[in-house]
């Protein structure tokens, strides 16, 4: 964190970051004033939707516009916040260019401020390693409202609210309906938009033609969506203005201080006028927030039971989703839904799922707890809260289950005989609903303050989000892939080394370089650098398709791991191997770049050879070919498919690649014989 000095005391930083806060305090007020008094006598607005304009505009550019949702957010809760005679009287009155940039350059101050004034804040706590989750809570909520790609985020929010909509009746619209509006508004936005300016993009360096860009958005943002709503989506004019109007926030009715202070906006994001009428800028970005819209909504309706209903419904979509994701990837004979295993003590005790795969297993917990605005925001003492729900609990659970497991404990589950489980290797897997990634990147040393040692808190699992689990299974579709990247994930999050922001990026790093756990040292962190711009390009080009009907547009290639497809296709067929597990861990090490001579070499043992050259070209590949270091890896293109594992003596076998240890000085080597020779790709 940025109060790390090895200079520096752990005190003097603290006492150092509190006075800064202190000044950036002042400094946010005086800005937030000005810049309140410069939106009430210009338009408010426009100005809103200008603003909006240009995230969204900043937002094609790439990662450029990181955050600046959050600051359309403020202004809209300055908006909402402003007398609405005041914002209807001067709703004609046009903001000028140099207006507009003055007004949007005390955003970016007010920002700014704010943002030094809350680390301020969050270091008044003394428990170091609360610190650190609290500020990246803090990060995330400044600076990264994204849930996920819209594509798992739609998949998920609609299996949710879906399970809801026989309440339309007492609500006056079915709730998955709400994410419906959203594209249908959407779409109706991009057709205006295509028809009034083809290229809304602006030349490098042209302001002027900038801000005819903004003016332009802006004017087609400000459209009412109500008769887009229901045209689209075939329903009553009066049901899609009551849809609306339970997603708005109305003028005056806020009163927004500071970037801090709660803004309905955020969940509520359309801004409802004094005359009746609506504006809703960003439809698309509600999906990031649907879920927490819908506990709102009901709890503002005070309709107790549609609130346990949904918390219900955000259970079944977690533990469902989960182990369809599981078994895309791994069959869905090998797992094992709401099963029970026996554990020492003979108690049945419930598990989410199992994946069986013969001499291994995975263990999954799926936990659909809400992490609430509160928390989400770092507030004090909500932290500590969390790590029991996030953390505590759910790595008890599944450590429990392991012990079980390595056992040979019986375990049953409906529509399935009883059986009995014996693994060599368990490895755990946590999912959550909602997105928790400040605790994940922390878990290694919020979980070492947890002093009973008889509730083994490890944290050498995999822990990720429903969002997240849904994207590397599209990306990761074989069972070796899945099992070798779930077990360097685990081996990070023990290790808290490197720091890793985001599943995507740990991804990329492993699709990129089969980048694992580091060493971590006393006194030192390492972060892990942006690894996630290709499978960014490709789920934001999936998601541009979606929108033009697939009819137009670049293709962007799934990002893959490069391990060619005869040696994930042998794997795959031999998961009862004993030595499966490791000679996966194996292959999900060796470096993408070495499996060139891999194709290579299978290339040739394809070939007919007719020169002396080429027949000895062809006996060094039948010998096989290694690649890898750790262990090494031979790969043979002749014989049965069969995997041969050489083990130092001691070395456990269950697992090649977790990263847990160092390194055995003598090398292992796996050799894996892939039978018939077909094409490669």
């Amino acid at each position: 964190m940025s109060y790390r000095d090895p200079n520096v005391s752990f005190e003097d930083a603290r006492l150092t970051a509190i006075s800064m806060s202190h000044f950036a305090k002042l400094g946010a007020d005086d800005t937030f004033k000005e810049l309140r008094q410069r939106m009430v006598e210009s338009n408010p607005l426009q100005f809103f939707l200008l603003i909006d304009a240009l995230q969204r505009l900043m937002r094609r550019q790439g990662t450029s516009a990181h955050g600046y949702d959050v600051l359309q957010e403020l202004v809209g809760g300055l908006l909402t916040s402003i007398d609405p005679k005041i914002v209807m009287s001067r709703r004609n009155i046009a903001i000028s260019e140099d207006d507009f940039t003055a007004m949007e350059l005390l955003v970016r101050q007010l920002a700014a401020h704010a943002a030094q004034a809350r680390v301020g804040d969050y270091l008044t706590d003394l428990d170091e390693r609360a610190i650190d989750t609290r500020i990246v809570l803090a990060a995330e909520e400044q600076l990264d409202r994204t849930a996920g790609y819209p594509e798992f985020l739609r998949q998920i929010s609609s299996d949710v609210l879906t399970q809801l909509d026989d309440l339309a009746a007492g609500i006056g619209f079915r709730p998955s309906d709400v994410l419906r509006a959203a594209d249908r508004h959407l779409e109706d936005q991009l057709l205006r938009l295509r028809t009034a300016h083809e290229g809304l993009r602006p030349t490098h360096g042209s302001q002027g033609r900038l801000f005819e860009s903004l003016q332009r958005i802006a004017s087609i943002s400000g459209h009412d969506p109500v008769t887009a709503v229901a045209r689209g989506l075939n329903i009553d004019h009066d049901v899609a203005r009551h849809l609306i109007d339970a997603l708005a926030t109305p003028i005056g009715t806020q009163n927004i201080t500071s970037l801090t202070r709660t803004n309905r906006l955020r969940h509520f994001p359309v801004v409802k006028l004094l005359d009746g009428t609506y504006v809703w800028p960003s439809p698309h970005d509600h999906l990031h927030d649907v879920l927490e819209w819908a506990e709102l909504f009901f709890a503002d309706l005070h309709h107790n039971s549609a609130r346990a209903r949904l918390s219900r419904a955000r259970a079944s979509t977690t533990e469902r989703l989960t182990a369809q994701a599981f078994a895309d990837v791994y069959g869905e004979d090998r797992v094992i839904c709401n099963a029970e295993y026996r554990d020492s003590e003979g108690n049945w005790v419930e598990t989410d799922s199992v994946v069986d795969l013969g001499r291994v297993a995975i263990v999954v917990e799926a936990k659909s707890q809400r992490i609430t605005p509160q928390g989400r925001s770092g507030a004090v003492g909500r932290v500590r809260t969390k790590v029991d729900q996030f953390l505590v609990r759910p790595l008890s659970q599944t450590a429990r289950a392991k012990r079980a497991f390595l056992r040979g404990c019986e375990l049953r589950a409906q529509r399935r005989d009883s059986m009995f489980l014996h693994p060599t290797v368990v490895r755990r897997v946590i999912v959550n609903l909602d997105r928790v990634d400040p605790f994940v990147t922390n878990a290694a040393d919020l979980m070492s303050e947890k002093a009973d040692p008889a509730a083994d808190l490890r944290t050498d699992a995999w822990i990720v989000c429903l969002a997240d689990l849904l994207v590397v299974a599209h990306v990761l579709r074989t069972p070796s892939e899945l099992w070798a990247y779930h077990g360097k994930r685990a081996a990070q999050t023990a290790t808290g080394s490197p720091i890793i922001h985001t599943e995507t990026d740990a991804l990329g790093a492993w699709l990129r370089a089969r980048e694992g756990a580091w060493p971590a040292r006393e006194g030192h962190s390492f972060q892990l650098a942006f690894s996630s711009e290709e499978i960014n390009l490709y789920f934001n080009d999936r998601e541009d398709q979606l929108r033009r009907g697939g009819q137009e547009g670049r293709r962007v290639p799934r990002p893959t791991s490069r391990i060619p497809s005869q040696v994930l296709g042998v794997l795959g067929s031999l998961i009862d191997d004993p030595s499966w597990a490791y000679a996966s861990d194996a292959v999900g090490n060796v470096m993408p770049q070495e499996w060139a001579r891999i194709r290579q070499g299978l290339r040739r043992a394809e070939s007919s050879p007719t020169t002396r050259g080429q027949r000895r070209a062809l006996e060094a590949v039948q010998r096989g070919i290694t690649v890898g270091t750790t262990p090494r890896m031979v790969i043979k293109p002749a014989g049965g498919p069969r995997i041969d594992v050489t083990i130092p003596m001691g070395q456990a076998t269950g697992a090649a690649g977790d990263g847990l240890g160092e390194p055995n000085s003598e090398l292992p080597r796996v050799t894996l014989i892939l039978g018939a020779v077909a094409p490669t790709t």
